[in-house]
Order: C-alpha cells, then sequence, then structure tokens
C-alpha cells in the first residue's frame, strides 16, 4: 500500500521530504488555475520527485450539477471541466479522482433524493468516461451526515459508483467519515478490485501519530485484508503544524506500506 498526503502545491516538497510516496492535490485548484500557476504546480511536483497521484476537492462549491430546465449544458459544463481537469491532472501523475464536493453534490431544495440520484449518476458517468480516456479512476467518497445530505455511508458510495455502471468509477473510503457515521469495519468485506483509494484521521480529524497506533492500526489493518493494496492518504488537521504533523504521522503510516 502506497501512503501520501493531501496537500496544496507550496507544501509537495514537505511531503517528499517526509518521505511518502505520493501528493494528493486539489483537482479543482489544478483545473481552474491560470497557465501560470499550473506552470508553477509541474515545477513544484518536478521538484519534489513525487507524482500527485491523486486529487480530490474535484468540483467547487459553486458548480451547478443539477437542473431542472437544462440539464443537458450540466452535462456539457462537466464534461468540458473534466477534459481539462483530467487532462491536467494526467501530466501531473494522477491516476486516482475523489469526488466528495459535498457544497456541490448536495441535495438542493426543491429536488427529491432520486431526482437527484438520477442527474449526480449521470455526472459521475461523464466524469468516468473522459477519466478513463486519460487513465485517472473517478471514486465517489462517502461524507458524515454532518458534512453532507447525500451519499453519506459507504454503502451508499458503492451503491451509486455501481448505477453509472461506468467500468471507471468505483468506490473510496474515507477512515474518518467512516467512524464519525458508526459504521463497522465489516461494510469493506467484499470490496476487492472495487475499493480503489482511501483516507486516513485521527478520530477528532487531526493527525495520528504512533501513539494513536491502537486507534489506527485495527482500521488500517482490516482494510488490507480485504486485499486492498492501493493508496491511503492522510487528510486531517495538521497539529501543530504541517510539516511536524506530516512527519509525525509518516512513522505511524510507514509500517503500513
Amino acid at each position: 500500500m502506497k501512503i501520501g498526503v493531501c496537500a496544496s502545491h507550496e507544501r509537495w516538497g514537505i511531503v517528499s521530504e517526509a518521505g511518502y510516496d505520493y501528493v494528493e492535490g486539489n483537482f479543482s485548484k489544478i483545473t481552474l488555475a491560470s497557465d501560470v500557476e499550473f506552470e508553477e504546480m509541474k515545477k513544484m511536483r518536478a521538484e519534489s520527485g513525487l507524482d500527485v497521484e491523486a486529487a480530490n476537492g474535484f468540483f467547487p462549491g459553486d458548480f451547478s450539477l443539477y437542473s431542472k430546465d437544462n440539464f443537458d449544458e450540466v452535462k456539457a459544463n462537466v464534461r468540458a471541466y473534466c477534459e481539462k481537469g483530467f487532462a491536467r491532472g494526467a501530466s501531473l501523475g494522477q491516476k486516482v479522482a475523489v469526488i466528495g464536493s459535498s457544497k456541490a453534490r448536495n441535495i438542493r431544495e426543491g429536488y427529491t433524493k432520486d431526482e437527484a440520484e438520477a442527474q449526480f449518476t449521470e455526472v459521475l458517468r461523464i466524469c468516468g468516461e473522459v477519466g478513463e480516456k486519460y487513465g485517472i479512476a473517478v471514486t465517489v467518497e462517502p461524507l458524515n451526515a454532518g458534512e453532507t445530505n447525500f451519499i453519506i455511508t459507504f454503502a451508499d458510495g458503492m451503491d451509486i459508483a455501481k448505477k453509472t455502471n461506468h467500468p471507471n468509477v468505483l468506490a473510496m473510503i474515507d477512515l474518518y467519515h467512516h467512524a464519525q457515521n458508526g459504521e463497522p469495519l465489516e461494510t469493506l468485506d467484499g470490496t476487492e478490485g472495487i475499493l480503489v483509494h482511501a483516507h486516513i484521521a485521527r478520530s477528532d480529524r487531526s493527525t495520528p501519530t504512533v501513539d494513536d497506533l491502537d486507534e489506527i492500526a485495527p482500521k488500517i489493518e482490516y482494510l488490507k485484508n480485504t486485499g486492498y493494496e492501493g493508496r491511503m492518504s492522510l487528510e486531517c488537521r495538521h497539529v501543530p503544524d504541517f510539516e511536524t504533523s506530516v512527519k509525525n504521522a509518516y512513522e505511524l503510516l510507514k509500517q503500513f506500506r
């Protein structure tokens, strides 16, 4: 299993120096960056020596994913956005995209769950189609009930990924959100080949360290015992600061490679 850190491009060098295998960037920032800003990202990737193998923050909060009047326009916008983002991501070494994006995906007032699910499923299918073109898998991130009203449990994420009926739309697990929802680890059973990405943090969303072995180890070991051999990114509040945080977490996570 590879270990990485979710980080902005200014911090990719710190992640590399700490010993991690890759970085996880922010998809919307990569996509919406100016050409000058994107050149800086490419420079930082080269200097760090790490590929941006994953990217989260897929859609900005104000990106329209639903429409009662002109959903064809929404789909066209999503496709164009994905084309630019995946092309840029591929040039940075991206292999997986994480679609959490709670503000964009939340079910809007005036929509039923079925209506939102039908349109979001089409959006995911477009993402999967374009991602496949660039060799980047698309994953759906379940979030805890305090952060979203749509796709909350791991089962929800698996279900909507399957409903896209596209081989490039798969599942991911954020073990922080999973625990916040009170979901048992047994929900990860039978996911080999479907589950392709993971996030980790302490139960209070801060940085795990070797002192948290008793909390963290059972989760990661259970995941690995399902046959999981993908990536695991540190996504958390960095305490006391980013550099110290990622170095301390590395001492814990390196043993699970």
